[in-house]
């Protein structure tokens, strides 16, 4: 099962083996542990002078060795490689990074599959910890708020990306992009189309998902007449081709006027919101309102 040979030579045999089957010559081998060689088989432990100083095999015909550390490469050689099915991990001295490939034959099996767990669950602390940073003056330092944190690519084009302020692009998840899923806040600008003699504006709030824009918000308004039809124009966070009224819709109610409501539409003609009702007051008062309408 064993045997001490003399120091290697051009064909000589490992220094010391301990076999099931004949180990091949080979004058970079000093250490080979073997249940199974032979032409186009790797040794199950290798120690090897000039290449590899170390490697772990992975019994297959015509593969490479599944775990292998390597001094010899240079700049820009692998100092640490575990190859099975084309290679699972690999850190490049000169280009620098740690690649994790994973290639499986089986349509059951993924390629690659990360467990974490823990044995005492904690609020504060997560099964899986992954971080990020970058370097200034030799120590970790914070990535910039606009710089890509984390990412997931389909063969190198970025489907996700997490930036350093948190903030989440995608391309698209059943027609939702990073651009038609937002939020925010915008103060509007007021038309007095009818019935009306002064406005004011407030910040208001909106959220898009996909093409459809949900708007809420407060304006203050001072009708010239009572009891007559009154109309307010609201310009819309995110632009719209209107080309019906039904491509908005929503209602707006006075918080200290009796019985005074609005109805909102689209105004296809200017692109905008309109407040339409009949005024109960003529002295100034907020009307609060809600619409949602569909970009176009």
């Amino acid at each position: 099962m064993s045997s001490v040979t003399s120091p290697l030579g051009t064909n000589s045999r490992p220094q010391f083996a301990a076999e099931g089957l004949g180990v091949p010559a080979d004058p970079n081998r000093l250490l080979v542990i073997s249940g199974v060689t032979g032409a186009g088989y790797k040794a199950s432990v290798q120690i090897i002078g000039t290449s590899n100083q170390m490697g772990l095999s992975t019994f297959q015909s015509g593969y490479t060795n599944a775990f292998t550390v390597s001094g010899a490469d240079g700049l820009g050689g692998d100092q640490i490689a575990a190859n099975f099915f084309g290679g699972i991990l690999q850190y490049a001295n000169g280009s620098g990074g740690l690649a994790l490939l994973g290639n499986s034959n089986f349509s059951t099996v993924p390629g690659v599959s990360i467990l974490a767990s823990q044995a005492i669950e904690s609020a504060t602390r997560a099964a899986l910890w992954m971080n990020a940073c970058g370097v200034s003056a030799g120590s970790a330092a914070a990535i910039g708020n606009a710089n890509t944190l984390f990412a997931v690519a389909n063969n190198a084009t970025p489907k996700l990306s997490i930036l350093g302020n948190g903030s989440v692009t995608f391309a698209s998840i059943d027609g939702l992009t990073s651009g038609n899923l937002n939020s925010g806040t915008y103060t509007p600008t007021l038309f007095n189309v009818t019935n009306m003699a002064a406005s004011t504006a407030f910040a208001c709030q909106y959220l898009r998902v996909g093409n459809t824009v949900v708007v809420s918000g407060r304006v203050n308004v001072d009708p010239t007449a009572a009891a007559a039809a009154t109309e307010l124009g609201i310009s819309l966070p995110i632009a719209s081709n209107f080309g019906a009224t039904t491509n908005c819709g929503g209602t707006a109610n006075g918080d200290a006027v009796v019985s005074e409501s609005a109805s909102i539409e689209a105004d296809a003609a200017n692109d905008r919101a309109a407040m339409k009702w009949i005024t109960t007051s003529l002295a100034a008062h907020d009307m609060f309102f809600c619409f949602s309408y569909t970009v176009i």
